[in-house]
């Protein structure tokens, strides 16, 4: 059974030439020459959305699974994500090398 809606075929697309982890992307950076600034994590989805992926294997939780979708909950669970460094987007500053 081919899956269309999985998780891999949602997130390896066209658009996402490459994927990066705050390791890859800092090796990336310094290898080109350039120098960083900062980088900051950043949570675009709720928990929802991940349970959802979890016991469905498709995406939208956060329309199906409501129940979740609570501010302070979403708010600890960015927390956690942020210290464990794997929120699922980079926002980063570069700079050349003078």
């Amino acid at each position: 059974m081919k899956c269309y809606l999985c998780y891999s075929n949602s997130t390896y697309w066209s658009q996402h030439l490459f994927l990066f982890n705050e390791n890859t992307i800092m090796d990336l950076i310094e290898k080109s020459g350039l120098k960083i600034n900062y980088i900051e994590q950043i949570q675009r989805y709720p928990m929802s959305n991940h349970l959802y992926w979890l016991s469905k294997g498709l995406p939208n939780g956060q329309n199906n699974y409501t129940i979740f979708n609570n501010k302070k909950l979403n708010d600890e669970y960015e927390k956690v994500l942020k210290r464990e460094k794997i929120c699922d987007t980079l926002l980063i500053s570069i700079k050349e090398q003078v």
